[in-house]
């Protein structure tokens, strides 16, 4: 009877810790949405995980490849637990060749008692620590080692349950995604910084179109035509209203003909409009471009003003001349 009572509120244990478990992963997923600062997201999220599980420490490593050393990144300890942040910076992978080759094969580290631990250098860092019982799982970030999250026990040889188990392999794996788009993001945000240095540096007017609208301008761009990036960016902004109505035509028939898959020229004239609604002749170059995955147009704006007007006083000059040489030969 008493075996019948114990099981019964042992599987009552059970049930409400997978609930509370259930509970932190969809706060977690839900929190792992939208994530401004990665830091404050891995600190948050092992703190809550750590505080579930009642562990003595959770904590994140990250493995640095150029020189094959770790370090402790983020870190939680319970109330009474040491901190061992300071001292696990810079650990030579070397040092516990059994533990970074467990890791690298995607396999957990899962043990009672550190004292099962088949390496010696990887048991003597956890006895320092004051370590009883330990449970890694390894991270690998767009397929590559990234490093790995971890729980300490210190006061006590703590079984792990499969429920356990179960609430840090879905961790790892919100973690290492968060990870994977922002490291993402920062690329994206790192080369688009790259690109915006290099067209800022160019004389002529240089512009990003995705669709019908603007993703970002020059310098040169802005002064040539009296508009901002945030001018072209605000929802109710026309492309065409940079465009003189006598040139609308032919931008709207390239439209039409890129829409229908036609090869059109990538050099064409026309004639532009700038904010103060002063008329200015520009030789656009366009191309395609990869840009935030997908496919935008480059176009680079050269003002012609002065070549055309000196081209018409030159034509002026040479049709004038003709009306001479004409008037010449009908007197003689």
């Amino acid at each position: 009877m008493s075996r019948d009572i114990t099981a019964r509120r042992q599987a009552e244990l059970t049930r409400q810790r997978r609930l509370l478990y259930e509970q932190l992963l969809s706060a977690l997923a839900a929190m792992a949405i939208n994530v401004d600062n990665l830091p404050t997201f891995l600190d948050t999220a092992m703190t809550a995980i750590g505080q579930t599980l009642a562990v003595s420490r959770a904590y994140v490593f990250e493995h640095r490849h150029e020189t094959n050393t770790i370090d402790n990144t983020i870190e939680w300890c319970a109330p009474g637990i040491s901190s061992q942040k300071a001292t696990l910076q810079n650990v030579p992978g070397d040092l516990v060749p059994w533990w970074m080759e467990t890791l690298l094969a995607r396999q957990t580290i899962c043990f009672s008692d550190i004292e099962d631990v088949p390496d010696l250098g990887a048991r003597e860092v956890l006895r320092e620590q004051q370590v009883l019982s330990i449970w890694v799982a390894p991270l690998f970030v767009a397929g590559q080692y990234f490093g790995f999250i971890g729980f300490d026990q210190c006061d006590y040889h703590r079984e792990w349950p499969p429920e356990d188990t179960a609430i840090i392999l879905s961790m790892s794996r919100i973690i290492a995604n968060v990870v994977e788009r922002k490291r993402a993001e920062d690329n994206l945000r790192a080369s688009e910084a790259r690109y915006r240095s290099l067209i800022e540096q160019s004389s002529d007017a240089i512009y990003l179109l995705h669709g019908n609208r603007f993703e970002l301008v020059n310098r040169r761009f802005e002064e040539l035509l009296g508009v901002t990036n945030d001018d072209i960016r605000a929802p109710d902004f026309d492309v065409r209203s940079l465009v003189a109505p006598q040139s609308r035509a032919l931008i709207e028939e390239r439209q039409r003909a890129l829409a229908a898959g036609q090869a059109t020229p990538t050099r064409y004239e026309f004639t532009a409009l700038n904010r103060a609604g002063q008329e200015i002749e520009v030789e656009a170059s366009v191309s395609t471009i990869a840009y935030h995955d997908r496919v935008a147009t480059q176009g680079i704006l050269r003002d012609i003003s002065e070549r055309k007007q000196a081209q018409r006083a030159q034509q002026l000059q040479l049709e004038r001349g003709q009306r001479q040489q004409a008037t010449v030969v009908a007197l003689s």
